[in-house]
């Protein structure tokens, strides 16, 4: 499955994401397929906030879109 992550437009100048070793922080992340396996990878890197946040992230794969939140330092309110 390939899918692109972006931090909300509104959060972008508070947060960055990036995966991978060395990992470069930025506001939109591609992920690309990968060919013949089915198991799960890890990617070293994850979240960089100036403050404990709900983070809005926008995900994106097959024409489809949607806005998730995460946790990073404080809980997010239950939808």
């Amino acid at each position: 499955m390939v899918f692109d992550l972006e931090i909300s437009p509104d959060w972008a100048a508070h947060a960055r994401i990036g995966w991978g070793s060395p990992s470069t922080p930025g506001t939109r992340l591609h992920v690309g397929a990968c060919a013949g396996t089915d198991m799960w990878l890890g990617y070293p890197g994850g979240y960089w906030v100036d403050k404990p946040m709900c983070l809005p992230l926008i995900v994106r794969t097959d024409g489809r879109q949607e806005t998730v939140d995460i946790s990073v330092g404080v809980r997010c309110p239950a939808n």
